[in-house]
């Protein structure tokens, strides 16, 4: 599916306080807390979707089991396409915090939940299996809810005196809810003829249960673990009654069978996946699946031949792979400035005896699959959050992370927009501009090196240094040598970045670096582990000495370009300001004088190149200026900006404009900091790095930020687990995580989460398209092609419909035809010529099949 057709077909909604409801569902009056989270999806045969999490100011309709309490659990039903709340309710007590952790859908449209609960008022049934709590501390609870959310037909604890924690829930055929968790409770209530009714240890014990269709008894609950924590995290029924599970344990006895796949632990912890028989009494398999690192599983699906389709995270360079796996290598294992675990999918076969693939999905840094799910053709969908900014994608909707780590105003710093093409780091360090182009800019990063972009930031390529960690670029007087400041030290490159020199033992670390503005191949590095020590170089980077400054911490300096021998540095603690402050050398940087601007952690400096006035930053959110070389100071030197002073930069021919970036976003001044405001237009309060504005066009500016946040994912691979067919980013600014996927009857694909991002993309037409506040759940529904009607005319086959991508065929009685799309070159209408034969007399089955392999329900046809 290409990401245009994506968008056609998707329909993107928030979920969150004080939306709009239709009349016939208005909303109830409602107090407290504004957040919403998504953990839990389900799809009915008709279509309507199922969200459920946690909430505070969450809308309730009329009529529905609970409108109140101010948060907890809730339960929502929409209709198929997104528009209307067709029930919303809480299932909660007062006097706790209630959350829904999982959500299955029966045949007649009830609703089975598991969740958590710590109210002591907790809403029960009569006669339900546990109707007392095990302790004051948190415990499972399981609830069935009527198909119009007005009653519970059913709601049960599951606990004991200890922490129980719920993590799943799966429905067979009979009505019967089967759920997983872990829990620290000794007495955790077991079955008689279970196939574990005593903890495996002091540590959290995995646990199954399964409950019976009125919800009065548990027809068997088991604890599942050996010594050492085993904390079970996923769940999925078959059609014969077999329970399956999935999460991950450090024992190394943990009960395996004989014959499994893998059946000794391999690293800290492991994946296992156990296939339990439907009485609970025994294992039908059990298996660890992991290498030497940590390796853990969070979701389960089982298709109808009983084979496991298993999902995760693990940091294992080792973990078992497949020969024709989509991706074989731990995304980061090659590169020195990998981080973080990378997603991984498995398929056992029936027996769990071998893997039938086995792939990772992920990049560099984090990565975490969090739910699965398969379809008839064996495609496995996955969803869940990645902070990798080279997470692999296929005809995306979102082809990038939304946080940056790149922007751009062209406005001076009003608004801003991402700017990222090629730019696959996750953390922009520093930013320079070339001196006799200023389209082409320079990016160091925390992880890869340094990246080039000659377009002004529209698109990047890597300019050498790759794994590298480069803390500052700066640009000779020549105008055309570069050199970067890098975890090995001071490195030179005279061709824009295509070579490096080695870098001087003697510059090791180098945090800090500057070029004199005008003195050709003269640069001061400051060096260390914390930017201890200046140096001073005269030839452009080769041989380096030592300035009279020494013995300081997080040193950063600036040089007077009226006059090359003033400098001045800042620092946060030193041997002549204990407490930080910032000093002045006249002389070159051979001494130093401490200037009036004492007891300030300073963490960042510059001098304004139009009147030599310097600006300095505190850790604490100080902006102090000096206009008669720091004589004297002026500015909020009482503090007063969001936090840490990361970077400093003028940004007006006059002085006027300064750019100031923290750890929690951008300011800026335009009256030389008489005022400050912050700008977050496209912005939205990101860890800023660095900032350039650009000489020739000081409307262009540039900001580097870091600490990227996560994005949700989706992502679907083909049946033998070897390509994959789409994936994509979905988020915004901030953290967005991706909680649960489920499948309709009709092909359609429904995505829940949360998202942290006032500029969450959203579609519409649908319930609420707009955010009023942040944490709100999402839900996204992704149609799959649909035929609505079929025509032959004089032997040409058209067939209407929706969800048709750009590379959608046409099929009939399973054979592809030459397909063609029609005259006004839409996806809605497609046409076959020749199809009389193909069809021939009698019945026929039409399908249209998309590029991504996602098939239509089968459309009867009689000519």
């Amino acid at each position: 599916m290409r990401g245009d057709d994506f968008q056609q077909a998707a329909m993107y909604s928030y979920l969150s306080p004080e939306q709009r409801v239709p009349q016939d569902h208005p909303l109830r009056p409602l107090a407290g807390d504004a957040d919403a989270h998504g953990s839990a999806v389900a799809v009915d045969s008709t279509g309507c979707v199922y969200v459920a999490g946690s909430a505070g100011l969450f809308p309730t309709t009329e009529g529905a089991f609970q409108t109140g309490p101010l948060s907890g659990a809730f339960v929502a039903k929409l209709n198929p396409e997104g528009s209307r709340l067709i029930y919303s309710t809480f299932i909660a007590g007062m006097s706790g915090v209630d959350s829904v952790v999982g959500i299955a859908v029966d045949k007649d449209g009830n609703a089975y939940v598991a969740g958590e609960s710590y109210s002591l008022d907790f809403p029960l049934t009569p006669g339900a299996a546990q109707t007392t709590r095990g302790s004051d501390a948190l415990d499972t609870f399981i609830a069935k809810l009527s198909p119009d959310g007005s009653q519970l037909i059913y709601s049960t604890l599951l606990g004991g005196i200890g922490i129980d924690v719920p993590t799943g829930i799966a429905i067979d055929a009979a009505s019967n809810a089967y759920v997983t968790g872990f829990t620290t409770s000794s007495d955790f209530p077991t079955t008689e003829g279970a196939f574990q009714t005593e903890a495996g240890s002091d540590y959290y014990s995995a646990f199954v249960t399964k409950v019976n269709q009125d919800g009065t008894a548990f027809d068997y609950s088991t604890y599942l673990a050996g010594d050492g924590d085993g904390l079970s995290y996923g769940i999925a029924v078959s059609a014969n009654g077999n329970a399956y599970v999935t999460g991950y344990t450090t024992a190394e006895d943990f009960p395996i069978t004989s014959g499994a796949f893998q059946t000794t632990i391999s690293g800290e912890y492991d994946v296992f996946v156990t296939e339990l028989d439907e009485k609970g009494a025994a294992p039908v398999y059990s298996t660890f699946i992991g290498g030497k690192g940590n390796d853990q599983g969070y979701a389960i699906a089982v298709d109808p031949s009983g084979s496991a389709y298993v999902a995760g995270e693990t940091s294992s360079r080792d973990f078992p792979t497949s020969k024709s796996a989509f991706q074989r290598s731990h995304a980061g294992a090659s590169s020195a400035g990998a981080v973080g675990n990378d997603g991984f999918v498995a398929k056992l076969n029936a027996g769990g005896t071998a893997l039938i693939y086995s792939t990772y999905l992920g990049g560099w840094s984090d990565d975490e699959i969090a739910s699965i799910t398969v379809d008839s053709t064996g495609s496995v969908y996955v969803a869940g959050a990645t902070s990798s900014f080279d997470f692999p994608v296929v005809n995306p909707f979102q082809q990038f992370n939304g946080g940056g780590p790149s922007f751009r105003s062209t406005d001076g710093g009003a608004n801003w927009n991402a700017v990222r093409t090629g730019l696959t780091s996750a953390n922009v360090t520093c930013l320079v501009t070339a001196a006799d182009d200023t389209a082409v800019i320079y990016a160091g990063t925390v992880d890869d090196g340094v990246f080039k972009s000659i377009d002004r930031g529209a698109t990047w390529n890597h300019a050498g240094l790759t794994g590298e960690k480069i803390f500052a670029l700066t640009v000779d007087a020549d105008g055309s040598t570069m050199y970067a400041g890098s975890s090995a030290g001071v490195r030179r490159s005279t061709d824009g970045g295509r070579h490096w020199s080695d870098p001087p033992a003697a510059t090791y670390a180098a945090r800090a670096l500057l070029a004199d503005p005008s003195e050709k191949g003269t640069l001061y590095a400051g060096v260390g582990y914390n930017a201890e020590t200046l140096l001073k170089s005269t030839d452009a980077g080769s041989t380096w000495s030592p300035t009279g400054l020494t013995g300081v911490a997080n040193l950063s300096f600036g040089i007077d370009a009226r006059n090359d021998s003033i400098l001045y540095a800042g620092f946060t603690s030193g041997k002549a300001l204990e407490h930080g402050g910032v000093v002045k050398s006249t002389d070159g940087g051979a001494t130093w004088q401490t200037t009036a601007l004492t007891d300030s952690k300073i963490t960042a400096l510059t001098v304004a190149s139009q009147d030599g006035s310097i600006l300095a930053g505190s850790s604490d959110g100080l902006i102090a200026r000096s206009t008669d070389g720091g004589v004297s100071w002026s500015g909020n030197v009482d503090g007063g900006l969001a936090d840490e002073i990361r970077c400093i930069t003028v940004g007006s021919n006059d002085g006027s404009t300064v750019f100031v970036g923290t750890k929690r976003g951008l300011y800026i001044t335009r009256d030389r900091g008489g005022s400050w405001s912050e700008r977050d237009d496209g912005l939205l309060r990101p860890s800023v790095n660095a900032i350039v504005v650009d000489p020739k066009r000081p409307a262009n500016v540039y900001v580097g930020t870091g600490d990227s946040p996560e994005d949700a994912f989706l992502a679907k691979l083909n049946p033998a687990g070897s390509a994959l067919l789409f994936s994509t980013y979905i988020g915004g600014m901030s953290d967005d995580h991706g909680a649960s996927v489920a499948l309709d009857k009709f092909g359609r694909v429904c995505f829940t989460g949360t998202t942290g991002s006032m500029n969450f993309s959203t579609t519409a037409g649908t319930l609420q398209a707009e955010s009023n506040a942040a944490p709100l759940a999402f839900v996204i529904q992704i149609r799959a092609p649909l035929i609505k009607n079929a025509v032959l005319i004089d032997k040409t086959l058209t067939v209407a419909g929706e969800g048709f991508d750009e590379g959608a065929v046409v099929l009939i009685n399973g054979l592809e035809q030459k397909t063609k799309k029609d005259a006004g070159g839409t996806t809605t209408t497609l046409s076959v010529k020749k199809a009389g034969k193909a069809i021939g007399i009698g019945k026929s089955v039409i399908r249209v099949r998309n590029s991504d392999g996602t098939l239509s329900p089968e459309f009867p046809f009689s000519p």
